[in-house]
């Protein structure tokens, strides 16, 4: 399965264009990142997306499917993943991401509006 076909598999990320992959390999420095179980990862300024697995930052269970690595308003934070299981991350580079690239692509403003949106509903159901 290519990396197009594994973010387009998501539900957060189904409406990537085929480009989408391609480009933000190079504009976001995307990358995918296997961890076993019990590894630790340390975000260091970039969002990250749970492909498999399930884990926690902080109070917080991750589930696959979820965005970490930002604060409540999507802005860059570090935070520190701890596997449970075998994981799949899907890593941006969040100060580049934040910014609209000189390529101005549909989906950039598309997915920064995603991942805040992700992080301030995380942020909610801590309040609940």
């Amino acid at each position: 399965m290519t990396l197009y076909e594994t973010m387009a598999a998501e539900a957060a990320l189904s409406y990537l264009p085929p480009e989408a992959a391609e480009l933000w390999e190079g504009c976001f420095d995307l990358r995918l990142h296997e961890l076993p179980p019990g590894a630790r990862f340390d975000t260091s300024g970039r969002v990250a997306y749970l492909l498999r697995g399930t884990g926690e930052v902080g109070a917080w269970e991750i589930a696959r499917g979820e965005f970490f690595g930002v604060d409540a308003r999507g802005n860059p934070e570090r935070q520190v993943f701890t596997s449970h299981t075998s994981c799949a991350l899907l890593l941006w580079d969040s100060i580049v991401m934040a910014h609209v690239c000189y390529r101005a692509c549909w989906f950039h403003a598309r997915f920064v509006d995603e991942v805040r949106r992700a992080a301030a509903q995380r942020s909610y159901r801590s309040w609940e």
